[in-house]
């Protein structure tokens, strides 16, 4: 990549320079998400309010965030599983994609809520990954168990060998959540 400099003397003459420059340490764009792609039919499933983005060149990207699907942009509303793509563009061009499912459930379909400490984590291709680890609680009436090995059924495929997306499914009885793993 080329940077130009410029700077300007009192009597506003200008010189430039221009020099290569290399980001050893790059990376592109990453997604984050505040909370579960899984939403109850009783309101419009507003994606962008949990899904945000960061750069290491920009910062805070989460403005930036689109998304794309068969539904009504960033509106799925109808009950079902609903794959969606979202993509994000830095200042400098890079653009990255996630595609992920959203779940809109009946309201007394996700009765027992289970938390995760993440609900979007990058590996390194070839990095360990236990799905266990990001199970925190969940709560069934007005309980809450934290103790979740006996109780958190845990559905996944992740291959930390082989890059791409991935779905972690952790269900406690009819009740679900979804951990979303990319590799790199």
């Amino acid at each position: 990549m080329k940077v130009t400099y410029a700077a300007f003397d009192s009597q506003s003459h200008v010189t430039k320079a221009t020099r290569s420059v290399r980001y050893t340490d790059y990376t592109s764009p990453r997604f984050t998400l505040s909370g579960p792609l899984v939403f109850t039919e009783s309101g419009v499933a507003d994606l962008l309010q949990r899904v945000g983005a960061q750069d290491c060149i920009d910062g805070d990207l989460s403005g930036r965030v689109k998304v794309s699907s068969k539904d009504n942009g960033s509106l799925v509303s109808s009950i079902g599983s609903h794959a969606v793509e979202f993509r994000v563009t830095n200042s400098m061009g890079d653009t990255a994609y996630l595609t992920a499912t959203v779940d809109v459930v009946n309201g007394n379909a996700n009765s027992v809520q289970i938390t995760l400490s993440s609900y979007l984590v990058y590996l390194a291709q070839g990095e360990e990954f236990n799905p266990g680890a990001y199970v925190t609680s969940f709560v069934r009436g007005d309980k809450t168990y934290t103790n979740t090995a006996d109780g958190v059924a845990i559905d996944s495929n992740v291959d930390p060998a082989t890059p791409g997306t991935y779905e972690v499914t952790y269900t406690v009885d009819n009740s679900y959540t979804r951990l979303i793993v990319v590799v790199e």
